[in-house]
């Protein structure tokens, strides 16, 4: 089995992937594609509408894909992650927000995760072959368990509130 991952823009497409991994490797069909998406990928996003609406489309594709190559040796994984210690929060204007502030430095308590160990956990997740993994356990909990059962009007105002200073 060969492995490998790709952000480069010239292997974003599911055939580019397929051939990187047989140029790489020397083989037909083999590769892994290690997708990165955050938390806000199956909701609506007020203030944010075409940032959410890019990572649903991504985990939609992300997901279609990885059926459509099932048994070529090609996986697709959706990384799914919360806070990473970035400047995103930053170059958003998120900060000051509710979302933001748990962001805002690696020193707050609710500190958002490194990079290297999102991309850990992420690359983790697919030498195993998981469509998607959510680094936090707390969001993990409640993007699975909570947000589901709430009224989608709900859900936008939660949104709307934890973005706006």
């Amino acid at each position: 089995m060969c492995r490998f991952g790709h952000d480069r823009p010239e292997h974003q497409r599911a055939g580019d992937a397929v051939s990187f991994g047989r140029e790489q490797h020397g083989q037909t069909g083999c590769g892994q594609n290690p997708e990165r998406l955050v938390d806000r990928q199956l909701y609506a996003g007020p203030l944010q509408a075409t940032y959410f609406a890019t990572k649903a489309f991504v985990s939609s594709f992300s997901q279609a894909i990885a059926e459509e190559l099932k048994g070529t040796g090609v996986t697709v994984t959706a990384r799914e992650p919360g806070g990473v210690a970035t400047e995103f929060f930053g170059k958003a204007d998120l900060t000051g927000t509710t979302l933001g502030a748990d962001n805002a430095s690696p020193a707050s308590p609710a500190s958002p995760a490194s990079p290297d160990a999102v991309a850990k956990i992420g690359y983790d997740a697919m030498l195993v072959g998981k469509l998607t993994v959510i680094n936090d356990p707390k969001l993990r909990f409640a993007l699975g368990w909570i947000m589901p059962y709430m009224p989608r009007k709900m859900k936008l105002k939660m949104v709307r509130d934890m973005q706006e200073k």
